[in-house]
């Protein structure tokens, strides 16, 4: 059995050996970084943050383009028309007249966000006629003649469509979507950024937890070899190793395990920083030790947390946004009152162009109207309905903000006894580590007397490594709690925003 137990102690140190070397091969000096330079990494290379920042400059240029809704709408057209008209002369025959015409026209126009609309046009047209004509001035009646008409329209809704509240409707929808994208990128850089520090804090523990792990695996083998050196000395027994050996075994498995966490916790970190397109190998600054977080106040985190945390700014941009647009919900099937008017001026000069600018607004050549347009759905079911449908999303998004409102407020209750149990936590494990190596080298320097057993001095060692883990994993524990607690009262936003990126 001993020779059994020492074999398996070799192929463990063997297989450890490769392990180490495959893992120094593939991992070549791996990037050594620091929770500060984890903010940064994921601020430059984290795809899903990238995607959200994508998504809050898409909704900017929305934004941009709704301010210019109304322009100016400049209108050019312009004709060519040839006509032939057969007539009877008095003589009896048949003969034909002709007429060539040029028609141009501009129109300026513009829409106001109150609902008016105005218009500017400006026609003109040449006219020459050719051929027989039964009037008795044929001098005059083949001279070419021009025409111009100026018109001012307008037209200014009072029920459909008036207002700034329905012009700028899509101007305010934008806006509040542009409100909606940033809450969300900062929910989502967030989330990001606390995960991402968790997995370098995880990290960091499973790199500490194999060191302690292969502290205590180079202490057993010492302790065999020491043992081992008795009994070739005669002063002990064969059987007196055996114990020895299972715990040198079990320590080898253990460290193998310990390594393979790490390697796996390396790979997610990698990937939430974008590293893992590079190939980049990614190590913690081992001296960097976990920080340990002053005491908070509750009421002013939760005030804090309701004031800026992400997750309750995004549900409350859902919330305006639904309610702005219940504002001119149905708006299109309401009824219609306008009012509408226009002038025009008529001018006409016969082998001259020039009467078309002098008589412009001169004479009787000039028409105005003025009037009203109604118009009356029949049925208001689908004006009811949307207006409806409308309200339902605004009771909707307020629940939710409820909803949001108390997960915070758990979130932050949560949050504050996980550090407080956090903190107690890593005095008790401190104060126990500190005993166990008391305890440990009492019995160390009992067993050198022969006044302790071999069982002894095992289960001391056992002791100092399960209490160095423990107060590894409650520091640890400790700062998970506090980005936790960051997160929700939106100051771990704040320290992304000022990453550089």
């Amino acid at each position: 059995m001993s020779d059994n137990s020492l074999r398996l102690a070799r192929w463990m140190t063997i297989a450890l050996a490769m392990t180490s070397s495959v893992s120094a091969q593939t991992n070549t000096e791996p990037r050594v970084v620091r929770s500060t330079d984890i903010l940064r990494l994921v601020a430059a290379g984290n795809p899903a943050l990238q995607t959200a920042l994508l998504e809050q400059r898409r909704a900017a240029a929305l934004v941009e383009a709704q301010q210019g809704l109304y322009p100016f709408l400049l209108e050019l057209d312009g004709g060519l028309t040839h006509q032939s008209t057969p007539m009877v002369t008095p003589d009896g025959t048949v003969s034909h007249r002709g007429s060539d015409q040029i028609v141009l026209g501009a129109a300026l126009s513009k829409h106001l966000p109150v609902g008016t609309s105005l218009e500017l046009s400006l026609d003109g047209a040449r006219q020459v006629s050719k051929g027989t004509s039964l009037a008795m001035d044929q001098s005059s009646t083949n001279l070419p003649t021009y025409g111009m008409t100026a018109k001012l329209s307008a037209t200014q809704p009072f029920l459909r469509g008036a207002g700034k509240r329905v012009g700028e409707a899509a101007l305010r929808q934008a806006m509040a979507a542009q409100e909606l994208a940033r809450c969300s990128r900062s929910s989502a850089a967030s989330e990001l950024a606390e995960r991402a520090l968790i997995a370098y804090w995880e990290l960091w523990y499973a790199q500490r937890a194999w060191e302690i792990d292969l502290r205590a695996r180079d202490i057993a083998k010492a302790q065999l070899e020491e043992q081992q050196s008795k009994i070739e000395q005669g002063a002990s027994a064969p059987a007196d190793a055996l114990p020895l050996r299972t715990q040198l075994s079990t320590l080898e498995e253990t460290v193998i395990a310990a390594g393979a966490e790490r390697d796996r916790l390396a790979v997610q970190l990698e990937a939430l920083t974008g590293l893992i397109r590079e190939e980049a190998h990614l190590a913690p600054d081992l001296a960097e030790n976990p920080p340990m977080r002053a005491r908070a106040e509750g009421n002013a985190a939760l005030e804090q947390a309701l004031q800026s945390s992400p997750a309750v700014r995004q549900v409350a941009a859902a919330l305006y946004a639904a309610q702005d647009k219940a504002r001119t919900a149905g708006e299109s099937l309401r009824q219609k009152l306008d009012l509408i008017g226009w002038l025009q001026a008529q001018t006409m000069g016969i082998d001259r162009v020039s009467p078309l600018v002098t008589q412009l607004g001169d004479g009787p050549a000039y028409s105005a109207y003025l009037g009203l347009s109604y118009e009356l759905p029949l049925s208001n079911q689908r004006k009811d309905s949307e207006a409806a449908a409308a309200q339902l999303e605004v009771e909707i998004a307020r629940a939710k903000l409820v909803a949001a409102t108390d997960q915070t407020r758990a979130d932050v209750a949560t949050a504050l006894r996980g550090v407080e149990n956090a903190r107690l936590r890593v005095d008790l494990a401190e104060q126990t580590l500190s005993v166990a190596e008391q305890q440990a080298e009492a019995t160390r320097q009992r067993a050198a007397v022969g006044a302790a057993i071999y069982v002894e001095v095992r289960d001391a060692e056992e002791a100092v490594r399960n209490a160095a883990l423990r107060v590894a994993r409650a520091r640890v524990d400790l700062v998970e709690a506090g980005l936790s607690l960051d997160r929700v009262t939106g100051v771990l936003l704040a320290r992304v925003e000022q990453a550089p990126h």
